[in-house]
């Protein structure tokens, strides 16, 4: 029985043909694959086919193809109608086809957002994500290499202290739990240590749909946060501008924590179209 497509070769490794298209240079390819490809557009176009069509159609053995059909059905891509019936697209396929056609990530959707407001502002803009108890950097947007920064790219930081009080809030209630029932460190004199207070202002946080703090976390210092909802409301990932108290002014205050939100909900709007991962 011939179950290769390629004399000499063995089902599923890479085998290396010249083609004129390539200018006569090696091109790898995996010849299963191929062959699995080929019986799945047969299938697109023709709909339901019995064994003998299929194999005929794609040049190769009933016994390869049948294999072949075999694997995909396991994983859902095709289906076989009764045990020795036609052969059609499966459901998972299909799903394929009504995908959307590319899954952005959050930090794919906010980068040129967040780019545009750093110019706009002139403040270094943070991208905030939470990971389990913690609140990490994950990207930073600054204007030029002269601003002051307060985080780098992979810093950590507590989620009862600072910005992070705006992911708590928006943290499902067993990470909320688990903060408040855990040691809260101080590292100024404003960090709120209490767990009563930390929790009475979480429903508040979370009603306002942003959050301010000066001198919780690092003294002299001044942040604006804005969470990236899903569609469940909750948020593991937040917008901030941090940058020093003593250059805030009033109405800069007002304009940055609305460009944060602004920002936040840009990107919750494109997320919605472009599912994130």
């Amino acid at each position: 029985m011939d179950t290769t497509d390629h004399p000499g070769s063995t089902p599923g490794t890479d085998v290396p043909e010249t083609t004129e298209e390539s200018g006569g240079k090696p091109v790898y390819t995996v010849a299963a694959v191929n062959r699995a490809m080929d019986l799945l557009d047969f299938l697109s176009g023709s709909g339901p086919a019995g064994l003998a069509q299929i194999a005929s159609a794609a040049g190769c053995t009933r016994t390869a193809a049948f294999r072949l059909l075999r694997t995909m059905a396991a994983r859902g891509y095709v289906a076989q109608d009764g045990a020795r019936g036609t052969w059609r697209l499966g459901d998972r396929f299909s799903a394929m086809l009504i995908a959307p056609p590319r899954q952005l990530s959050v930090p794919d959707v906010a980068a040129p957002v967040l780019t545009r407001i750093a110019r706009e502002t002139g403040r270094i803009v943070y991208l905030f994500r939470r990971r389990g108890m913690e609140a990490t950097v994950a990207a930073l947007f600054p204007v030029d290499d002269a601003q002051r920064r307060y985080a780098a790219v992979g810093d950590t930081f507590p989620l009862h202290a600072g910005c992070g009080r705006l992911l708590l809030a928006f943290a499902p209630e067993p990470v909320q739990t688990q903060v408040l029932a855990g040691r809260l460190s101080r590292f100024s004199p404003t960090t709120i240590t209490d767990p009563r207070r930390l929790a009475a202002a979480i429903p508040i946080t979370r009603e306002r749909g942003w959050f301010t703090s000066q001198d919780e976390l690092v003294p002299g210092s001044i942040a604006f946060s804005a969470p990236i909802r899903n569609s469940e409301g909750l948020a593991d990932w937040m917008i901030t501008i941090s940058y020093p108290t003593i250059l805030a002014q009033p109405k800069d205050r007002k304009d940055l924590l609305q460009a944060v939100v602004a920002a936040a909900n840009e990107i919750e709007v494109a997320l919605l179209v472009a599912p994130a991962d």
